[in-house]
């Protein structure tokens, strides 16, 4: 932790009514305390997918300086890596200073073709895909005087059954010949 030191004196310098010189002299010591950084990472992200293979799903991220030195702390962002990739920046930064000041939000996007397979409701027949995904986002920053900080979060995406659906249709001459043994034709 560093420390910085501040001594403010103030001397006051009065004479009284018959003239005679008075004065007074005072100090204050201030210390400044170097207050670590932190960051705070937040994903979300649609909670069930429809299964089946390459299904996209979109993260979404939003990044805080959470520093209680505020406005005098800002951030410089090392990385965001996410167990699926690398996410995208899409904004956020309001002065464009590339600095993480306590009053922005930067966000960040990152889309991901999925492969899950929904629970299958008998044990005899065990589904070949996962039912769950989950991936975890870390972010590092750092302060102005070089003081790293992170932050994780994770997402779990859970696959849903699509039902199976199918049609048909029959189709045959409205009307035969009476009598055995007359054929009739469906398509």
């Amino acid at each position: 932790v560093l420390a910085h030191t501040h001594t403010n004196t103030g001397t006051v310098n009065a004479p009284d009514d018959e003239g005679t010189p008075a004065s007074d002299t005072d100090s204050h010591l201030v210390t400044a305390t170097d207050v670590g950084p932190a960051v705070n990472i937040v994903k979300t992200a649609s909670d069930t997918i429809a299964e089946g293979a390459g299904v996209s799903i979109t993260y979404s991220y939003a990044v805080t300086n959470t520093s209680t030195a505020t406005v005098a702390d800002p951030l410089s962002i090392v990385s965001i890596i996410d167990t699926d990739g690398v996410p995208t920046y899409t904004g956020g930064d309001a002065d464009s200073d590339s600095l993480l000041d306590s009053s922005e939000t930067w966000t960040y996007t990152l889309t991901v073709a999925l492969t899950l397979d929904a629970p299958v409701g008998t044990v005899d027949l065990p589904p070949v895909l996962a039912h769950t995904h989950t991936n975890t986002v870390t972010v590092n920053a750092t302060d102005d005087e070089g003081n790293p900080a992170s932050d994780t979060d994770s997402h779990t995406v859970t696959a849903t059954d699509v039902a199976p659906a199918v049609n048909i249709v029959k189709t045959a001459a409205e009307t035969i010949a009476e009598g055995a043994g007359v054929s009739i034709t469906y398509s």
